[in-house]
Formats: structure tokens, sequence, C-alpha cells
């Protein structure tokens, strides 16, 4: 009877875990989707335009930010509480990177809504050349923190893909994945920062690093954790 109730403990576990990491790629994939619509690269005017033309879909995308982020956070504390038996300080670790990560994509989202109130708020005496540079520039800090945030969203992926190697509570071949994602987010943003026009290149790894993280979810959700 104990084996029995414990067995179903480690199973829902396993389905909370990746209905969190589920959520976390749903709502990360609309905010990411909806910025691709509205941000037109290069092009001020046209992005002001799409910003107040779309101004409730902005705020979604927004919004879907903010609860990702949460969902983030929760998927990383359970994530821990099921590692830290195997590897209390790698399970730290990825924990601590989660929370930094968190924090700058915070930081990244209010940049974004900030662009929002800027454009929203009828006691700004701005001529409309001030008013949109201010605008692109709230978008631009949003893009670069979101970036830096990309790092420690990376690095989260290293403990953790090694616990899911070495637990053998998964295949091995979902750890060495998630290990590899952490190399194509800090890809990305090393190609971002030293020349954006080559960003084409990290395409390659933001592939494994997706087909890594989403065969995780699915493992969790469908099959579950191993029994000790």
């Amino acid at each position: 009877m104990i084996e029995i109730v414990k067995n179903n403990s480690v199973k829902r576990r396993s389905r909370i875990t990746g209905i969190f990491y589920l959520l976390v790629i749903l709502f990360g994939s609309s905010s990411e989707y909806i910025r691709s619509i509205v941000i037109v690269e290069g092009n001020v005017s046209q992005t002001v335009a799409n910003i107040l033309s779309s101004e409730l879909v902005f705020r979604l995308g927004v919004l879907s930010d903010f609860v990702m982020i949460v969902c983030y956070i929760l998927l990383a504390v359970v994530l821990h509480s099921i590692f830290t038996k195997y590897n209390r300080t790698l399970s730290l670790l990825f924990l601590l990177f989660t929370l930094a990560s968190s924090v700058l994509l915070c930081v990244s989202t209010f940049y974004q809504f900030s662009a929002i109130l800027l454009l929203t708020n009828e006691f700004l005496a701005w001529s409309q050349l001030d008013l949109h540079t201010h605008v692109m520039f709230s978008l631009t800090k949003h893009l670069y923190m979101y970036l830096t945030a990309q790092i420690f969203f990376g690095l989260w992926l290293l403990p953790l893909g090694y616990l899911v190697w070495k637990s053998r509570k998964f295949p091995s071949i979902i750890g060495i994945l998630l290990m590899l994602s952490c190399f194509g987010h800090l890809i990305e943003f090393l190609i971002y920062f030293i020349n954006p026009e080559y960003k084409s290149l990290s395409y390659p790894g933001l592939m494994v690093a997706m087909i890594g993280e989403f065969s995780f979810c699915l493992w969790l959700l469908i099959k579950g954790i191993k029994n000790d």
C-alpha cells in the first residue's frame, strides 16, 4: 500500500512538472509570436502604428510573458524537489539560475509594457519624433534585457540536463539534449551581441534546444519519472 501511494505521488509530481513546462512553452511562444507581428525591426513608424492598432493584443503578449515567468519559477521549484536527492548542489544551482533569469525577464517585460504606457499617456508633451524615439528605446532595452536573460535561461539547462542524465529516471538522450540546449541559448546571446546580422547562425542550436525541452516536457506528461 505504501509503495502504491509513493508511486502515485511520483507520477503526480511528474504530471505537475510537465504541465508547468508546457505552460512555459505555450505562453513563451505566444508572447514571441505577438512581438514578431507587432514589432517591425528597423521601422519605427510601423511598429508604433501596430502597437496602437493592436494594443489589446500587445498587452496580452506582455501578460503572457508574466504568466510564463511565474510558471517557469514554479517549474524550477518542483524540479528542484525531484532532483535534490540526487545532487543537492546542482539542483540548487539550476534553481538559482532560474531565479536570475526570471528577474531579468521581469525587467525586460516591464520595458516592453513601458512602450504602451508612453504611447497611451495623454499628458506627455513630446513631439512625435521624441515619442517614437523613447518607444523604440524601451523596446530596444526590452530586447537586450531579454537576450541577457537567455544566458541564465541557457545555464539552468546544463545542471538540469546532467541530473536528468545521471539520475537514470529518463532516457539518456533527453539529458544530453538538455545539456546541448544550454549552448544553443548561449550561442544565440553571443551572436546577437557580436553581430545581429548573423543571428540566423544560432537557429540550429535553438532547434536542438526546442527538441530537447519539448521532449523532456512530453516525457514528464506522458511517461513520468521512473520509480526507484
